[in-house]
């Protein structure tokens, strides 16, 4: 199964994909994305790292999210990413064109598609 839960800024979407991670039942490795690089995302950073599980595993992909996906993408596990969007925000502020951008996505997306519904 695979699911893109997406809504505005701090509208729960993280809370609500570990908790889907939890229901899942599979072992969960959590795929994050954010960078702190200020004090306000530190503090994001240490709450989401306080409500989770300590049992889950962690990698941490601002950049090469495709890879991270595919190192780590196996039968009985769990990848929860968060979030796409700073991934995509990491990308534009490390340099990458916006068409440079668009390729990544793509790689992303084509190696690890979504049945939307």
């Amino acid at each position: 199964m695979k699911e893109l839960i997406i809504g505005g800024a701090r509208s729960g979407k993280s809370t609500l994909a570990e908790r889907r991670a939890i229901e899942s039942g599979l072992r969960v490795i959590y795929v994050a994305t954010g960078q702190a690089l200020d004090g306000e995302m530190s503090q994001r950073i240490a709450r989401h790292r306080a409500r989770r599980p300590a049992e889950w595993g962690l990698v941490e992909s601002p950049l090469d999210l495709a890879s991270a996906l595919r190192q780590n993408a196996a039968p009985g596990v769990c990848l929860l990413v968060d979030c796409l969007t700073l991934w995509l925000s990491n990308l534009l502020f490390a340099g990458e064109s916006a068409n440079q951008a668009e390729e990544k996505v793509t790689m992303v997306v084509a190696g690890h598609p979504l049945a939307l519904k």
